[in-house]
Parts: C-alpha cells; sequence; structure tokens
C-alpha cells in the first residue's frame, strides 16, 4: 500500500477545489454563500447574470434586502418570513421561499430562494429563477376561471365565489342574470364573428355599470351572471337601468344591443341561495317573454338595414312588395295576421343575399357560371338564418320556395335536399301544388322587379309603369304587364297567378293593370 506524499495531497485537493469552482460557476442555479455576520462571502456567475448583481453590490444582507425589496411594506413581509424560516429548519434542511424580486436594471423576477444553514450558522442559497414558469401557471389559472372571448369570468369562478360570498358578511347579496335577445339569430345571418362582436359590446356595458368587486360572469352561451355583495335590490334596480339606457346609446341599425334582465336579493342567511338564483332567472325569462316584440323588431331592423346596405336596389324593392301585399290581401280578403306575416316575407325574402360576397352583387358585368351558382342559393341561404329563429320561422318556407314557379320549378332546386324530397312527395301525389303563402310571394315578388335591371345581368326585364284606377274608383301607381314583352319575370309571373284559386280573373288577364 502506497502512501502520499504531502505534495500529493495538495495537488488532489486544489484538483477537487478547481473541480467545485468549476461545477458552481457554471450552475444553472444562482449560489451564495452568507456567513454568520450577515455578510456575502461568495456569488457565483450565475447569480450576476440572473440579477445583475456582484459581490461589491451587496455585500451584507441588510443591503440585498434593501435593493432587491425597495418597497418596504413588502420588504418587511419577505424579512419576517425569512427569520421564521431560519428559526424552524434545522442545521443541513433545506427551505424553500418564492419572492418577487427587483434586480440591478430595475426588471421584476420571480424567484425560489433555497436557503440551506451551514454548521457554522452561516446559509449557503440556490437561487432559481421562476418567473417563465409562475407567468404559465397565471396564465392557465387565468384561462381556467375566465371566459376567452369576453374576459369576464366564467361559470366555474362564478359557482367559486357563490359559495364565498353566501355569508352574513356580504348580505344583501344580489344577483342579476341576463341573457342576449336575438343573437342567434345575428350568427345565423351575418356570422359568428358578428355574433362575437355582440357579445363583446355587452360585456363592455357591464364592466363599465358594476363596481370592481362585483362578479361578472359568462353563464353560457348568451346568458350573463353577476353578484353583488351588499348590494341592497333598489341599487341593483338603478344598475339595470343603467344597462338598459348604455345598451339602447350604443346600439345601431346593423347591431341592435338588447338583454333581457332579471335581478334578486337574498336579504337574510336563512335564504337558500340556489332560490335566490331560480327567481333571478325566472324574472329573466319573464322580461324576455314581455319584451319579445320590441327585441325582435330590432333584429328584423337590422336584417333590413343589412340587405338594404347589401343591395343598393333593395329598399326601393321592398316598399314597391309591400305595396303589392296591400293590394292583394284586401282583394284575396286575406286575415291581419297573415297579412303581417305576408309583409315580414316581402321584406326579408332576400335575406340570404347577406351572404353573398360584395364583389359580386354589384358588379356591373355579366355574372360568370360560378358566380350564378353561389346567386341561386341564397333561397337555400336564407331558409336556415329564418329556420333557426323564432321569430322569422313562420316564414322560412316561404323565403325558400319564393323563387318557385306554380309549376314547382325552381332555380334553385338542383343545390337543396329538401326541396327535391317535397317536389318528389307532390309528384307522387299525382299533383303540382304549391301552398297558398309561397305562390302569393312568388307572384307579387317578380312583379315588383320587374321594372328593375339588376347591373349583375340578371332576371329584371323593362315594363311599362302607369296609374291605373283601383275597384273603389281612386288613382294608384300600377303596373302594366305587356303580353308582347316575353321576358322570364312577366311569364313567370303570368304562369303564378293562373295558380291562384281564389284570384279574380281580371288578375289573370295579359295588360290587366296589379
Amino acid at each position: 500500500m502506497s502512501i502520499k506524499k504531502p505534495k500529493d495531497y495538495k495537488e488532489a485537493l486544489f484538483s477537487e477545489i478547481e473541480k467545485f469552482e468549476i461545477l458552481v460557476e457554471n450552475s444553472p442555479f444562482g449560489l451564495s454563500i452568507i456567513n454568520d455576520d450577515g455578510r456575502f462571502e461568495y456569488i457565483n456567475r450565475t447569480f450576476t447574470k440572473m440579477m445583475g448583481y456582484v459581490l461589491k453590490d451587496i455585500p451584507t444582507e441588510k443591503e440585498w434586502f434593501k435593493k432587491a425589496y425597495p418597497d418596504k411594506k413588502y420588504r418587511k413581509e419577505v424579512t419576517a418570513r425569512w427569520v421564521e424560516d431560519f428559526k424552524k429548519k434545522k442545521v443541513g434542511q433545506v427551505r424553500s421561499s418564492t419572492f418577487k424580486v427587483i434586480c440591478k436594471n430595475k426588471s421584476t423576477k420571480i424567484i425560489n430562494f433555497r436557503p440551506v444553514t451551514m454548521k457554522n450558522k452561516g446559509q449557503f442559497i440556490i437561487y432559481d429563477d421562476v418567473t417563465a414558469v409562475k407567468k404559465v401557471e397565471e396564465q392557465l389559472k387565468y384561462l381556467s376561471f375566465h371566459d376567452k372571448l369576453t374576459d369576464l369570468y366564467n361559470r366555474a369562478y362564478f359557482e367559486e365565489e357563490v359559495k364565498r360570498l353566501n355569508t352574513k358578511r356580504a348580505l344583501p347579496l344580489s344577483v342579476v342574470i341576463g341573457d342576449i335577445n336575438g343573437l342567434k339569430l345575428i350568427n345565423d345571418a351575418f356570422g359568428h364573428s358578428t355574433g362575437d362582436e355582440l357579445l363583446k359590446k355587452i360585456a363592455g356595458i357591464l364592466k363599465k355599470q358594476f363596481r370592481e368587486e362585483d362578479i361578472i360572469a359568462r353563464w353560457g352561451g348568451d346568458e350573463f351572471s353577476i353578484l353583488l355583495p351588499n348590494t341592497s335590490e333598489f341599487d341593483t334596480s338603478k344598475v339595470i337601468k343603467r344597462i338598459k339606457e348604455a345598451c339602447k346609446k350604443n346600439s345601431t341599425k346593423l347591431m341592435p344591443l338588447s338583454i333581457s334582465i332579471g335581478s334578486s336579493t337574498k336579504k337574510d342567511i336563512k335564504q337558500n341561495i340556489k332560490e335566490v338564483l331560480k327567481e333571478a332567472e325566472d324574472l329573466m325569462y319573464r322580461h324576455k317573454l314581455i319584451e319579445h316584440q320590441s327585441a325582435r323588431s330590432s333584429v328584423i331592423a337590422s336584417l333590413e338595414k343589412a340587405l338594404e346596405e347589401k343591395d343598393y336596389e333593395t329598399e326601393e324593392h321592398i316598399e314597391r312588395m309591400k305595396d303589392f301585399v296591400v293590394k292583394f290581401g284586401e282583394k284575396l280578403n286575406l286575415d291581419p295576421g297573415r297579412l303581417d306575416e305576408l309583409n315580414l316575407l316581402v321584406a326579408l325574402h332576400d335575406i340570404g343575399k347577406i351572404a353573398i360576397a360584395d364583389s359580386i352583387l354589384p358588379k356591373p358585368s355579366e355574372l360568370t357560371s360560378e358566380e350564378w351558382k353561389i346567386i341561386k342559393k341564397h333561397p337555400e341561404v336564407g331558409y336556415h338564418i329564418a329556420e333557426s329563429s323564432l321569430e322569422l320561422a313562420p316564414i322560412a318556407e316561404g323565403i325558400l320556395y319564393h323563387q318557385e314557379w306554380g309549376n314547382g320549378w325552381k332555380y334553385c332546386a338542383h343545390t337543396l335536399r329538401t326541396w327535391t324530397r317535397f317536389a318528389r312527395a307532390r309528384r307522387r301525389r299525382g299533383r303540382v301544388r304549391t301552398p297558398m303563402s309561397w305562390r302569393l310571394a312568388a307572384a307579387w315578388i317578380p312583379c315588383g322587379a320587374i321594372k328593375t335591371r339588376k347591373p349583375s345581368g340578371g332576371e329584371g326585364a323593362e315594363a311599362t309603369g302607369a296609374a291605373t284606377d283601383t275597384a273603389d274608383g281612386s288613382s294608384s301607381p300600377g303596373l302594366r304587364i305587356r303580353p308582347d314583352s316575353g321576358t322570364p319575370s312577366t311569364s313567370r309571373a303570368l304562369r303564378i297567378f293562373r295558380f291562384l284559386p281564389i284570384a279574380p280573373s281580371h288578375m289573370l288577364c295579359p295588360g290587366t293593370p296589379i
């Protein structure tokens, strides 16, 4: 067995020290040694890279706390926790704490400290920069409790807050529940991006009207829920009034802002919070029924406005159609309800044009075959828009078949399975019979369009307009269909008139004022 000489021991020691220095200096963690007098004896290269401080910047613990935590209140909190941890832990035992640190360049980082008390009462401290990790954690936490679209709290967070605020100190605790009117129809008619914009606008109004301590959440697709701690029923009603006024003020013809709201207040700790929530929801639905007609009018007005902006001739076209509706309605003795329905059908029969690109409708030159295919799909698109809305569902099939002739032919028939099934069913019965409301619409619409030639080279045709005498002898503007015009629209209108079993005979004669 060989015995090492003192020189060999020194070389071995220096070798170990060199290895230790390489290991410590290149560690991915910041490292420091503080002696029992509170002076920094050593900091490694990573510490300086992480926070910018060198040994002469922070000779003592006191200087470190002063520079790393310039806010006195926060410094006091950090110092108290540091001393408390130091007293609890034994020699060689690792402690762990995470604090925000102000670096030398004034930036803020989140640092995890793991100090170890040594036998000489000094401390060996490991520093780990967890800023990026904490940011990701905060983002995940934020997303788990927030609605991404509106930036409001989500239902999960709201339910947690209901439990937290269901205490005596939060009384009176008011609950507000609101439901946007017409969102589904706007989504179907204008696209989900417009619907999302509507949701954001309503969310913005709610944020402005409620306090910072109130919990505003998106409860569902078009529903919002709000918790108002320490808020009376009277104060809640004032907030609701302000919301209504803000919606009215920020509404446009294209995007009406309308929300039905219900509220309830928990005044006694014995009250069941679930019953309070249910009462607010029931009142909201009750108000929705009451406000239904007004909301319906706003949505229909927005659709008409959108259609007017989409097609430059639509306003004139619709007014002409409505004039025909009144005249035909009087002749056919239609009841007021049916007449209102047909008025709505005439106003929105072309609603499917909303989905047509702006480059196609006003095109002055001739349309390509592909563009014609898109144009011909507008009854189908309009049908799906109307079908999805409770307000427009009664006229959905009228929109679908407004381009159909009395014999069942339809220029977009090849694009729609629904029409194909319907047509086959009628053929199996051995006859072609279009429902009355569709035939009436199909009669009025081309007649109103005869005087206008569309810029896209569509099916519009010239016709002469003349003042005609009505049945009661008064004079009114009329449209005379000329039998020699030979246009598709004229032929189509005359065909459809012949399919009206209750139409007066003078309506079926070419050259007779309509």
